[in-house]
């Protein structure tokens, strides 16, 4: 059996409230601004390596791909679908997105960087995607301090994909897996004189509040100083929200 839910008010605040002709003042209406909530979420998004740029789509539209690209656990993408609007749903998003704060290996788990530590380095801003001489793509972000690395060889300024750097290749010290690729200046006056550029696909992501339980502390030096697999949002993790009766 398949039940239509309905979208509930698609419609955003009136221009009279946005510029103050209204008894009610516009600070009241932004959980309703379906324009900023759109703009905080694509804003988040990218933090959480997940470009939607190049998404053309209504607030509806944003908020079900957002919905659909988020790794979620069955009971929590079934609240966000019984949201009884755009708005709601946005705001229940918001509400996950600002948790996730760490960035992990996709095979071990083990802590990489924080969504603080990313730099952009590119036309594309945090990340772009980059094909090396053998003709393999990769889809890279890059950052300005990272953790847990361990390299392989020695600087290489051949085939670099930053001019003036040199790239060496970073595996994750607790399994090996390859991670991406540190890149050093060697001509003077480049800045940052080191960064690191990893590769998505092997990124994971997750909130401080719900990891680090058997991993290393966080007081531990991060390079760039001078749940096992994709992260799950669980239900309980959102807060309560009223709901249409019947949702």
């Amino acid at each position: 059996m398949v039940r239509i839910l309905s979208e509930g008010c698609q419609t955003d605040v009136p221009p009279p409230i946005r510029c103050h002709a209204s008894a009610i003042h516009p600070a009241l209406a932004r959980p309703w601004d379906l324009k900023l909530l759109v703009g905080r979420v694509r804003e988040l998004m990218q933090l959480v390596l997940m470009p939607v740029a190049s998404f053309q789509g209504s607030p509806v539209e944003l908020s079900y791909w957002v919905s659909h690209n988020l790794p979620l656990q069955p009971s929590t993408r079934q609240l966000l679908l019984a949201a009884s609007g755009p708005a709601d749903r946005l705001r229940l998003l918001l509400s996950l997105l600002e948790r996730l704060d760490q960035l992990r290996c996709s095979m071990c788990n083990a802590l990489l960087a924080t969504t603080g530590d990313v730099l952009a380095m590119t036309a594309e801003g945090i990340g772009g995607t980059f094909v090396n001489s053998h003709g393999y793509v990769h889809d890279m972000v890059t950052f300005k301090r990272v953790r847990g690395l361990h390299y392989y060889g020695s600087p290489e300024t051949e085939h670099s994909w930053f001019p003036g750097y040199a790239w060496t290749i970073a595996h994750c010290d607790s399994c090996g897996q390859h991670l991406g690729w540190r890149f050093t200046a060697t001509q003077q006056g480049l800045t940052p004189k080191t960064f690191w550029g990893l590769r998505r696909p092997v990124l994971v992501c997750s909130s401080r509040s719900d990891s680090d339980r058997g991993q290393r502390g966080w007081g531990e030096h991060m390079e760039g100083d001078e749940v096992q697999g994709p992260f799950v949002i669980r239900l309980r993790q959102l807060p309560r929200v009223a709901r249409t009766e019947g949702h």
